[in-house]
């Protein structure tokens, strides 16, 4: 990785789309916590009737600075063809629970095997209580469910400081985790005849 961003020289992209929180369809991302989900598959109902036009303003700057690293990787790998590293493609996750396919894509890829990247301030060298959380609540319930839409019971995760470059690849397995993930959905969700109805709905637009 560090050869290969020393072999490339930054450009400016010529087409950069802002984050749309906004969806008709449900995303990986979505399944991240499971208080959330109800109210991603109300929206993606919602939005399935309606133009869904693009952002004209930023939404938070954090979602903002990981798409500009997105876009600088993508220019990156165009420049310097063929490489172990690739950019990333949508995979799919199916929740056997729900009996839901959704759809995501990891950001890069190498050997074959998913890397999902992610931005912070600083790398975690000491103990960190605002990394644990995220870590905890969203990096790794993502990774588990591109992972496992892979045939994998591991990735990587790439961690990238936005103040000093430091970066820093790491395996991830993610089993356990996925595990308690699956637990919480038949636990919190299949027992909710209010959200199956919802889920019911998803399916039926979606067939």
């Amino acid at each position: 990785m560090e050869v290969l961003l020393n072999q490339s020289k930054p450009g400016v992209p010529t087409y950069y789309e802002l984050y749309n929180p906004k969806a008709d369809h449900l995303r990986i991302s979505d399944f991240k916590r499971v208080g959330k989900i109800s109210g991603y598959v109300k929206s993606a109902n919602h939005w399935s009737y309606l133009e869904i036009r693009p952002m004209n303003k930023f939404p938070p700057v954090d979602i903002e600075i990981g798409h500009v690293f997105d876009e600088y990787f993508r220019l990156v790998f165009e420049q310097n063809p063929p490489s172990k590293w690739a950019q990333g493609r949508r995979v799919e996750f199916y929740c056997e629970e729900l009996d839901l396919r959704i759809g995501g894509s990891p950001d890069l890829f190498y050997n074959g095997i998913p890397v999902e990247m992610k931005t912070r301030p600083v790398l975690p060298f000491i103990k960190d209580k605002s990394f644990d959380l995220s870590w905890k609540k969203s990096y790794l319930p993502q990774i588990a469910m591109y992972s496992d839409a892979c045939g994998l019971d591991w990735m990587f995760i790439l961690l990238i400081s936005r103040e000093t470059g430091q970066f820093s690849l790491i395996p991830v397995s993610c089993k356990a985790k996925l595990a308690e993930m699956k637990e919480a959905w038949r636990k919190h969700l299949t027992r909710n005849g209010v959200f199956m109805e919802h889920v019911a709905r998803y399916k039926f637009i979606h067939s």
